[in-house]
């Protein structure tokens, strides 16, 4: 029984681990930030109520062309990305239309974490 009771309570820390330290090859494209704000993304107002959550929204520059990306890294703090250069690798991409395409990444910071943001715009 006294088995039992310490499995129970040490597999759950496991599950909790940290998971492995980015490979920084990975991380091939270079992306610029050139502008970092924080602003508040809400929902559809559905029965008089709507839920807003707080978003980073950056002005980034990718082999000579102009983003925006969006990535919600709001949880409990708001933090502004410092303006810079980040290597990123590409999280999802979807090109089979040749009028749209859908586009993630997923940058590296200098701490070894990662943030992920999606492009929301395209500007010339």
């Amino acid at each position: 029984m006294k088995v039992l009771f310490v499995l129970a309570m040490v597999l759950p820390s496991f599950a909790l681990a940290e998971k492995p330290a980015p490979n920084s090859a990975d991380y091939i494209t270079t992306i610029h930030v050139q502008t970092s704000r924080i602003a508040s993304d809400c929902s559809d107002v559905t029965n008089g109520t709507s839920v807003c959550f707080w978003n980073q929204h950056l002005d980034v520059t990718i082999d000579g062309k102009k983003y925006e990306m969006v990535g919600n890294r709001a949880k409990k703090n708001v933090y502004v990305l410092r303006l810079g250069d980040y290597k990123a690798k590409v999280l999802k991409e979807d090109t089979s239309r040749t009028y749209e395409y859908n586009r993630s990444y997923e940058l590296l910071f200098a701490d070894g974490t990662t943030g992920d943001f999606q492009v929301t715009a395209e500007i010339e």
